[in-house]
C-alpha cells in the first residue's frame, strides 16, 4: 500500500483520539511517522496501538516539532486500534495528531477500515 497520512482531532474531552481497523491477519507491519500537526496547540502525546485483545502498546510520545519512526508487527493481528493520548495543561480540541506516511504492508484487499 502507497504511503499515506492520516490527520486526526481528538475527542470532545481534548484527550484521545482513536481509529481503528480490520486486517483480517492479512497485514505483516505497520510503518508510520507520528507526531503533532504544526496547527496544534502545545501538548504532549503518547501514541499507542492496540492488537486484538492485547494489552496497549506505546508507539512513543512526542511533543510539538518532534516526530518519531515507528514500527509495530501485524503478523497475526485481526484488527487493531491505533490511539493518541494527549497529556498535561495544554490538552484541548486544538491537538491534531498525524500518523504520516503510514504504511501498512498487507495482502491487497484485505484491509477495511472502521
Amino acid at each position: 500500500m502507497f504511503p499515506q497520512s492520516y490527520l486526526m482531532g481528538v475527542a470532545a474531552d481534548g484527550r484521545r483520539s482513536t481509529a481503528v481497523w480490520n486486517s483480517v491477519n492479512s497485514c505483516s507491519v505497520l510503518d508510520v511517522t507520528v507526531g503533532l500537526d504544526d496547527s496544534s496547540t502545545a501538548a504532549q502525546v503518547t501514541f499507542a496501538i492496540t492488537k486484538d485483545d492485547a494489552a496497549p502498546e506505546v508507539l512513543g510520545t512526542t511533543t510539538l516539532g518532534r516526530s518519531i519512526a515507528v514500527e509495530s508487527s501485524l503478523d497475526g493481528v485481526a484488527r487493531f486500534q491505533l490511539a493518541a493520548y494527549v497529556s498535561g495543561s495544554e490538552a484541548s480540541d486544538e491537538v491534531r495528531v498525524v500518523w504520516g506516511d503510514a504504511v501498512m504492508t498487507c495482502r491487497p484487499g484485505s484491509i477495511v477500515g472502521g
